[in-house]
């Protein structure tokens, strides 16, 4: 099924929206089988055939929120965004707008799943910390900023603190010694502007 645009993607019915939406999620996670390791003898490359499409995908995800967001169930795509937190670079910033994003536009609604979602951020940060151990690593700087802009939209969200898993989480990154001094920076340069 090809739907070409937004317009009839709207004008189609609710089964037919349904079974597109449900197929673009299925589409988020990896698939080992497109996965290849080719060895150079010296050292190994690992090639993902199915990169391209999840990089669309999200984007996909991301112009529905923007134009049709009433096709998403955020709940459902907060699940989609759990595999693209740990994906590629490319589809980590992708998820961040989407958070951010939803931080602004459904923010009752995120609040909502974001105590269960907290959850899924911990695999990134230990993720992120890794990276940010190896010497100049500019891309786990860049995805750093990326979360820690996130993060500053979820506290800017009315009633955040009511979500007590979330705030649980948030001080934990906080304590985090490689992740607290990027945030107290970026809340100084924002109170410089």
């Amino acid at each position: 099924m090809v739907i070409q645009n937004p317009v009839s993607l709207d004008k189609s019915d609710y089964s037919t929206r349904k079974l597109w939406i449900q197929t673009l999620y299925s589409q988020t996670k990896p698939v080992p089988a497109m996965i290849r390791v080719i060895d150079f003898g010296g050292f190994k490359e690992t090639q993902d055939l199915h990169l391209p499409m999840r990089r669309a995908v999200f984007s996909c995800i991301l112009t529905l929120l923007r134009r049709c967001p009433h096709f998403l169930v955020v709940p459902d795509c907060l699940q989609c965004l759990k595999h693209g937190l740990v994906d590629n670079h490319d589809i980590q910033m992708i998820c961040f707008d989407i958070l951010s994003y939803l931080s602004h536009s459904k923010p009752n609604v995120l609040i909502q799943s974001l105590g269960e979602f907290s959850d899924a951020l911990g695999p990134y940060v230990i993720q992120i910390i890794k990276q940010l151990k190896e010497t100049d690593n500019r891309a786990a700087l860049i995805s750093l900023n990326a979360f820690l802009r996130v993060l500053r939209d979820f506290n800017s969200m009315p009633k955040i603190d009511d979500c007590v898993k979330y705030s649980t989480f948030f001080k934990r990154v906080l304590a985090t010694a490689a992740i607290k001094p990027k945030w107290d920076e970026m809340m100084a340069e924002e109170k410089q502007q």
